[in-house]
């Protein structure tokens, strides 16, 4: 075991940092488009046509290699329908529309904290659904550790409040 830095680690701190920057991006979004559904609308567009415009790349824009990618997507849309509905529908549109909903009222500092959490509440939901355990005393740590920073930062956030 290496607990050297690697790939995935670049991966992971490129998608935080993605992340951070759609939660700020997303908190002036909302003032300047009232209506949350539009706001949503849009999002979901622009990330189906880059989305589509990835997957081209990947073939080299070249039709013949286009045909294997299309055929196989369709066999995966035509064996698991109800899973990507699920997906498209509620863990990506809904999910969206909540946080675009949510950030009206809350500022983008508060739902980073909020965010920062999620792989702690997926810990946990994993734990109490499915029976899944931690694997080891490093995740409990990591765990710990996220907790704690959100706390703290939770903490000092109020006290400047008062």
């Amino acid at each position: 075991k290496s607990i050297g830095l690697n790939a995935g680690d670049f991966w992971s701190v490129l998608a935080a940092a993605a992340s951070a920057m759609f939660i700020l991006r997303l908190e002036k979004a909302t003032i300047q488009v009232p209506k949350s559904a539009e706001l949503n609308a849009t999002s979901l567009f622009v990330v189906a046509v880059l989305s589509g415009l990835w997957i081209l790349a990947q073939d080299n824009f070249s039709p013949a290699s286009l045909s294997p990618t299309f055929s196989e997507l369709k066999q995966i849309a035509w064996l698991h329908p109800f899973e990507l509905l699920y997906l498209g529908a509620i863990s990506t549109a809904l999910s969206n529309f909540i946080q675009a909903k949510a950030q009206k009222h809350v500022p983008a500092e508060r739902a980073s904290i909020i965010y920062s959490l999620d792989p702690v509440y997926g810990a946990l939901f994993s734990f109490l659904l499915l029976g899944e355990t931690l694997g080891g005393v490093q995740a409990y740590i990591g765990a710990s550790m996220i907790f704690i920073a959100a706390a703290t930062n939770s903490l000092i956030e109020f006290s400047k409040e008062e």
